[in-house]
């Protein structure tokens, strides 16, 4: 069972604490992206915060493609579930602004190296 109530330490206006009702609200990565991801019976869940598709399509090309870049990585690594939070997903983007990532169901032994990939790869901080 989820803890729902709130840790005070963790809120502030720019990374809220995921609600049951944020999680219940992400979509497949075939969903969002269905030209990249084969449909099967079991889809891994990808949501970038409150942001739809269009705009995502209006986000700066390096951050589109250093979003499809993160959830290739990640999903391929075993990530179960792929979360947006921060600047970017409240669509606030500036000249520093970072990519913020939450994952679930990510093996163990994959992390630190999947962590690494995100960091060699992507265009901007992770």
């Amino acid at each position: 069972m989820r803890n729902n109530k709130p840790n005070p330490e963790l809120i502030d206006d720019e990374n809220p604490e995921w609600t049951e009702a944020m999680f219940s609200a992400s979509k497949t990565a075939a969903e969002l992206f269905p030209h990249l991801i084969k449909k099967s019976k079991k889809q891994p869940k990808v949501t970038f915060g409150q942001l739809t598709l269009k705009q995502i399509n209006q986000l700066p090309e390096t951050y589109q493609q250093d979003l499809v870049q993160a959830m290739n990585i990640l999903l391929k690594g075993g990530c179960t579930h792929v979360f947006l939070f921060g600047s970017l997903a409240h669509g606030q983007i500036n000249l520093t602004s970072d990519i913020d990532l939450a994952i679930q169901g990510c093996p163990k032994e994959q992390f630190f190296y999947l962590y690494g990939q995100l960091l060699r790869q992507l265009h901007h901080q992770v």
